[in-house]
């Protein structure tokens, strides 16, 4: 209640929650429930089964967690902050009735959701995976889109899906691969394959693999599981 009161008390965060129903609204324009329904049935026929189950954000409740991340982004110590033009990757988590920004040691757990914001500088396109300590590969791209979704420019913007994460856990880096033009997953994929098993060869895990090569932008994050 103390947050909500300050938002509606704040010109600024006011105009922060305004922008991010607009973004919402926009995404739900371009990217229709028709075509989500239309690739979550895609991805049901899949022999493997999908690790994480996409939330998409209904009003209310798009409207609940964008008043609470407005204002806590709206303060100067908030998390994610970049220097303008940078691209970056952070995360709120909310576990049972909280909404918070995730630690920089956080442990998550099964049930846990992710919401994930993205800066994307000047770049249109977001191709966002991950890949875990066993070697997969996942999509994390909203809308359940084969290659990346077009983005509004812009700093700390949620996405319009949430991330319900399952009982794996195998830790995972999640990249966010900013560009100006739309990637493919299926192409990117052989590309995390062969970097992570690189990284395994010298012994190393997710932890150390901070970076993938190819004509992006990039940021990640790490998704410790134990």
């Amino acid at each position: 209640m103390e947050i909500l009161g300050h938002v509606e008390s704040c010109p600024g965060c006011r105009e922060r929650l305004a922008g991010l129903e607009r973004d919402r609204e926009e995404f739900l324009r371009l990217h229709p429930y028709s075509a989500l329904k239309t690739g979550m049935e895609r991805l049901e026929r899949r022999s493997e089964r999908r690790r994480a189950v996409f939330l998409r954000l209904l009003p209310a409740s798009a409207a609940a967690i964008a008043i609470v991340i407005g204002a806590w982004l709206a303060l100067p110590t908030s998390p994610g902050v970049r220097t303008k033009g940078s691209v970056a990757l952070s995360l709120f988590l909310m576990r049972g009735g909280d909404i918070r920004p995730a630690r920089p040691d956080e442990v998550f757990a099964h049930r846990d959701r992710v919401q994930f914001l993205v800066s994307s500088g000047s770049h249109r396109y977001l191709l966002l995976l991950s890949v875990d300590d066993a070697g997969r590969v996942f999509n994390y791209t909203p809308g359940a889109a084969g290659g990346s979704i077009s983005i509004t420019p812009g700093e700390r913007r949620p996405l319009p899906e949430s991330v319900e994460l399952d009982e794996s856990r195998e830790n995972e880096r999640v990249f966010a691969l900013f560009t100006d033009q739309p990637l493919s997953f299926e192409e990117i994929r052989p590309r995390v394959e062969e970097a992570f098993s690189e990284v395994k060869r010298r012994g190393g895990t997710v932890k150390e693999l901070e970076h993938l090569s190819g004509p992006w932008s990039q940021a990640s994050v790490l998704l410790r599981k134990h």
